[in-house]
């Protein structure tokens, strides 16, 4: 009578190549999960600067984002309270995306305070990059006209 089944041998070979094919392919895996957090984050801060910009151009008084040292930022559009919708506080950044600095912030944080034109009130272009540990970081522009340019050094 034939018995039908794997041996032991069989299985431990199968179960040894398949150890192998994860240890190869986790790494990768989590460099790229990292690598999405940074593009969300990324692209939630440009959002919410092209919110606070519109919400300038629409007539509020004082539009401004204050990105903090820590990747945070609060988006206020006149009333003393922060929109908590177009914000991003340190508490839900270190939950949703940890592990991500911010470089070209100065020690005091950067304001971005747009005018009814949509204009940031400041001559000069700023340079924000965001970076996971270890990883690849994303950096975006904003100019003084209030448009914003991802990755500046790709741009065509």
């Amino acid at each position: 009578m034939r018995q039908t089944g794997f041996t032991l041998l069989e299985l431990i070979v199968t179960i040894a190549v398949a150890a192998i094919i994860l240890a190869l392919g986790v790494p990768s895996f989590l460099s790229s999960i990292r690598h999405q957090q940074v593009v969300s984050v990324t692209e939630n801060f440009e959002q919410d600067v092209a919110w606070v910009r519109g919400q300038a151009i629409s007539g509020a008084s004082t539009a401004t984002l204050t990105l903090a040292t820590d990747c945070s930022w609060v988006a206020s559009t006149g009333s003393p309270a922060a929109d908590a919708q177009h914000s991003m506080s340190a508490a839900q950044l270190a939950t949703d995306s940890p592990g991500i600095t911010c470089q070209n912030v100065p020690g005091g944080g950067l304001l971005l305070s747009f005018d009814n034109l949509g204009l940031v009130q400041s001559t000069t272009t700023n340079t924000i990059t965001f970076a996971p540990s270890p990883g690849l970081p994303v950096s975006i522009e904003v100019f003084g006209s209030g448009a914003i340019v991802e990755d500046p050094q790709h741009v065509s």
